[in-house]
């Protein structure tokens, strides 16, 4: 397979690719630019690349594996979507998702009673992504919990 097409058509069909890193991975190939342009918007025009299930397998993924918004418009970015796709994911998409839901998910797997887990989970919370709001809910329902133990065990 040596023309740019058919690395093109082989690199599609293993997985949904931007036409930035479609152009970017022909060109480090060795391909002509004006040669790899004309194969991406072939492609684009008889709809082999598809700009939105890559935005949508982005959102997919980082919700599955619990990351936070920053996160995934970092991977949006990181894909090389158009500004428009992470301008639309920041403007409207993450405000429909329960982030604190998702943090919370996250939180069955530390050790509440254990200030190393739980600032294990306050890093991670940080390093997903999360917006600080709700690290700051998840930090202080430990707070109330561990002061609600604290007034049981005096009594």
């Amino acid at each position: 397979m040596t023309s740019a097409r058919g690395w093109a058509l082989r690199w599609l069909s293993q997985r949904n690719l931007s036409a930035a890193e479609l152009e970017q991975r022909l060109l480090a190939k060795g391909f002509d630019p004006d040669e790899v342009k004309t194969v991406i918007d072939d492609l684009l025009e008889h709809g082999w690349i598809n700009e939105h299930a890559v935005y949508d397998a982005v959102i997919r993924q980082g919700l599955a594996h619990h990351a936070g918004p920053r996160k995934i418009a970092a991977r949006l970015q990181r894909r090389r979507l158009d500004q428009e796709w992470v301008a639309r994911f920041r403007q409207t998409e993450s405000r429909e998702v329960d982030w604190q839901e998702i943090a919370e998910a996250l939180l069955r797997r530390y050790d509440k009673d254990d200030p190393r887990e739980r600032a294990r989970l306050l890093r991670r919370l940080v390093r997903e992504g999360f917006p600080r709001a709700v690290i700051a809910r998840i930090s202080e329902s430990w707070d109330d919990a561990q002061a609600t133990a604290d007034h049981w065990e005096n009594d």
